[in-house]
């Protein structure tokens, strides 16, 4: 599963590196549609994750018990 996030986050690297532009036509459009949801993905649970976190923090800052459970 790591692998496949790694591959997912440096796609837009390796696009760029060797294709010149993400909409590159090398690449069918069909997996250039996947790759871009794969990848927006990726950003929505860095995001909930960040969210999540971050709850956690204020939840611990006034409720310990809480905010550790929240951050568990």
């Amino acid at each position: 599963m790591a692998g496949v996030l790694l591959l997912v986050a440096e796609y837009q690297v390796f696009t760029s590196h060797f294709f010149g532009s993400l909409a590159s036509p090398e690449l069918p459009r069909g997996i250039l549609i996947v790759l871009a949801w794969a990848f927006g993905g990726l950003l929505l649970l860095a995001m909930l994750v960040l969210l999540r976190d971050v709850v956690g923090l204020v939840a611990w800052l006034f409720a310990r018990r809480a905010g550790r459970a929240i951050l568990k």
